[in-house]
């Protein structure tokens, strides 16, 4: 969870999915509810695709 300066929390989940040397991780990250459960990136008022890589 990532909490905003304007108060608001942010919430993502993924998965690392290698990590060969640490400055080149390969993972997935979506936005989340509080449950954990995918959302759409809409749900925090950003555009498009952001939060679904």
């Amino acid at each position: 969870m990532h909490a905003a300066p304007d108060g608001k929390d942010y919430r993502y989940t993924g998965v690392f999915e290698e990590i060969a040397t640490m400055d080149r991780p390969v993972l997935t990250s979506s936005s989340a509810d509080a449950d954990g459960n995918v959302v759409p990136a809409s749900r925090y008022g950003m555009p498009g695709a952001w939060g679904r890589w």
